[in-house]
């Protein structure tokens, strides 16, 4: 079930640096004196990128305590100790979704890809609604050279917002990982031109 196939090949490519410059904002520094804009909020995000990203957080905000604060040290580059306190949490509590998002982010940390793998599966057998979870796992697919499941969950993910340019940018990954560079650029230029 969590075998991987297809190409093993890097997701950025050539063809990205096109993608990429694109999402560095002017080309030039006349252009953007040209088009400056008022201040904004530093809160504020500054791309659609930003604003989906903030949404997927907001979402399902982390609202037992015990959790924030292993989010906390997570956050605060100590993964080990989020490890730990994790598992201890796990063992009480084995099916809370938000706290397996946690094991997923923590074994990440560690670079225990296919373990943040399973926790992330697991969370999704408990709670297949769970957005934000559904793209960390396609994005941890992608680590793990999973395209083609990493290409049904973007699917999957669009079918409920196909606006969203994470989704839309997690779709273009896959597909440019498994050969089908034409698709994947016409995404990236979608999104490039959608967020200048």
């Amino acid at each position: 079930m969590f075998g991987c196939h297809g190409k093993s090949r890097p997701v950025l490519g050539a063809d990205q640096n096109w993608w990429l410059s694109q999402r560095r904002g002017f080309s030039s520094k006349s252009e953007a004196m040209n088009n400056r804009t008022e201040p904004r909020s530093p809160l504020a995000p500054r791309n659609a990128f930003e604003a989906a990203a903030s949404q997927l957080r907001a979402q399902r905000p982390l609202r037992n305590p015990l959790l924030r604060q292993i989010a906390a040290e997570l956050r605060n580059g100590r993964s080990e100790d989020a490890a730990q306190r994790l598992g201890e949490y796990l063992a009480r509590q084995v099916d809370d979704p938000d706290a397996m998002v946690l094991a997923a982010r923590t074994a990440s940390r560690l670079g225990k890809l296919r373990e943040a793998e399973l926790w992330l599966a697991s969370c999704l057998a408990i709670a297949p609604d769970f957005v934000a979870a559904r793209f960390r796992y396609g994005k941890i697919l992608i680590q793990r050279h999973c395209y083609r499941r990493a290409l049904a969950e973007a699917e999957r993910l669009l079918e409920q917002d196909g606006a969203n340019p994470l989704f839309r940018q997690l779709k273009g990954d896959a597909l440019r990982a498994i050969g089908e560079e034409g698709a994947s650029l016409v995404i990236y230029r979608q999104l490039a031109m959608e967020n200048p």
